[in-house]
């Protein structure tokens, strides 16, 4: 899935004089249309049913706690866990950094959707102890891919488990999420 990035004066997109649909993330406001977002996510065509008869929605977008584990011994914040998903699941900058195009958002808001892909997560987080955060945050984005339906993802994070589980990696050329090589 591509996604382009748009600058703050996009005069069609994120703009608040012409949206009638306002998606919040973190107390971060991206305006939209309601006719271009149903057609895109699930999660939010049936949030705006609740709301047919009203001229501008508010939909907020909590990003899941299952994403917030620690990470290298550090206090990682909400806002660091959603760029690094961001990054990693969707080749995006983080919005409250570079505002980017809200078809993103929307694609974020379906999964969260997913119940089955929330509980999952939890139980991989909870499955690992806090020293091997790295190994759940793999397996975290892994079920996403899967989700997704991404077999490229797929196969690069199973490189990346192995490597943390065994120590070693097996092959030439792999991509490495966590260290950026």
């Amino acid at each position: 899935m591509a996604i382009a990035v748009m600058d703050d004066d996009d005069p069609v997109l994120n703009q608040r004089s012409t949206s009638d649909l306002e998606l919040v993330v973190d107390g971060k406001s991206f305006w939209c249309h309601k006719r271009i977002m149903t057609k895109r996510s699930d999660y939010i065509n049936q949030a705006l049913k609740t709301f047919a008869d009203d001229d501008h929605v508010v939909v907020e977008i909590d990003i899941p706690q299952s994403l917030l584990p620690g990470y290298d011994s550090r206090p990682a914040t909400k806002q660091r866990w959603f760029e690094i998903y961001l990054k990693n699941v969707y080749r995006v900058c983080c919005p409250i950094k570079n505002p980017i195009d809200c078809l993103a958002l929307a694609g974020i808001a379906s999964l969260m959707g997913s119940r089955f892909l929330v509980d999952f997560c939890d139980q991989l987080l909870s499955d690992h102890p806090p020293e091997n955060n790295d190994l759940a945050f793999l397996y975290v984005l892994l079920a996403f891919a899967q989700q997704c339906r991404m077999p490229k993802y797929n196969e690069t994070l199973q490189r990346e488990i192995e490597v943390l589980t065994t120590g070693r990696r097996q092959g030439e050329g792999v991509v490495s999420f966590l260290s950026g090589s």
